[in-house]
């Protein structure tokens, strides 16, 4: 029978602890019997402090000044306990880590942590418990771009006809890395400075100008320099076509020649009225009318013209118009004039 010490199967503490038995016959006779037990705790293991699932390396673009570092680790140590709060020291990065959340249970902790930081090198510490991990962490900052200039859309045109000169319109997209907003970009054609120049938002940009036919196969140049000073040109030809104005006057006159019969009796001078007038389809003509032999040609006030011709000929109209364009019509007709001799004096002319 035990008489002292713990009883078998117990959970034992560190220390010693003193079991004790008696054994008694049947006779009465009895002995004891007892040992020691030694219970020795050894001391906990140092804690371990994993940093292994973290990014080394971060890169931010050209207009970013720094990187956000997102940390996290494990720590295991078998004296932490569920609802401890444990204290984990975090350093090496400028500004400071900060711990974001924890979750804590029976000898395990995991954390996780964040941090602003400059391109450049660091050394992450993490300690606990007397033990510190270090993990390199690197941000690379990428170098600035140059900005992408496109002309965008049709650099042919074509002159409206009867015009020397037309209104065109055309497009530059214009998108950078870290230029916000966007500002125009320069524009020439053949070396000269287009001001018309309309921001469309988003680095669409509308340019209008006056070209004429001198204007077909210049160049349409487009540069951009962005805020880091890099500078971005591109270029276009440009195609005028010209309508040159072929088309000649029409003249609207007599159709048929024209015959007069002056009274024997009569002046022996005939004056002929008749009308003749130019149209072009660019522009304003007016004709000019001449008559040959003896007769004297006269306006007589918007598209009336008066010949004077003498009698017993035959005199031929022309008349010309000629358009801006120097395209020239030509047209004619004849003015007949005939007069039979007076009688002899008589009455038949005293009537």
């Amino acid at each position: 029978v035990q008489t002292a010490g713990p009883a078998s199967g117990a959970v034992l503490t560190a220390g010693n602890q003193l079991v004790s038995f008696i054994a008694t016959d049947d006779l009465g006779n009895s002995s004891t019997y007892s040992f020691t037990i030694e219970v020795e705790q050894v001391a906990s293991p140092d804690p371990v402090v994993d940093l292994s699932g973290n990014d080394q390396e971060y890169t931010i673009s050209a207009c970013e000044t720094t990187a956000n570092i997102l940390l996290s680790g494990n720590i295991y140590d078998c004296d932490i306990d569920a609802g401890d709060t444990p204290v984990i020291t975090l350093s090496g990065i400028p500004g400071g880590v900060t711990i974001t959340a924890t979750q804590v249970e029976d000898g395990f902790v995991y954390f996780e942590a964040e941090a602003q930081a400059a391109p450049g090198q660091y050394a992450f510490v993490a300690e606990y418990g007397g033990v510190s991990v270090e993990q390199l962490i690197t941000v690379v900052q990428e170098a600035p771009q140059a900005a992408v200039v496109e002309i965008l859309g049709n650099l042919t045109f074509t002159v409206p006809a009867c015009e020397t000169q037309l209104d065109a319109t055309f497009q530059v997209r214009v998108s950078d890395d870290c230029d916000d907003p966007i500002a125009a970009p320069a524009i020439t054609i053949d070396g000269t400075p287009v001001d018309v120049i309309a921001d469309l938002g988003n680095g669409l940009f509308e340019v209008s100008t006056v070209i004429t036919a001198a204007n077909d196969g210049d160049f349409l140049v487009a540069s951009y320099t962005d805020g880091d000073g890099l500078t971005t040109t591109v270029d276009g030809v440009l195609t005028v076509n010209d309508q040159p104005d072929t088309f000649q006057p029409i003249i609207v006159y007599p159709s048929q020649n024209i015959n007069v019969t002056l009274d024997p009796c009569g002046p022996s001078m005939a004056e002929v009225v008749f009308q003749a007038s130019a149209y072009d389809n660019c522009s304003d003509v007016a004709p000019v009318v001449t008559v040959s032999g003896g007769a004297v040609v006269a306006p007589a006030g918007g598209s009336t013209f008066i010949v004077s011709a003498p009698a017993n000929g035959t005199y031929t109209v022309t008349i010309d118009a000629t358009d801006d364009a120097g395209n020239a019509s030509s047209e004619s007709l004849d003015i007949v004039v005939s007069q039979d001799e007076a009688p002899q004096p008589s009455l038949a002319c005293n009537d």
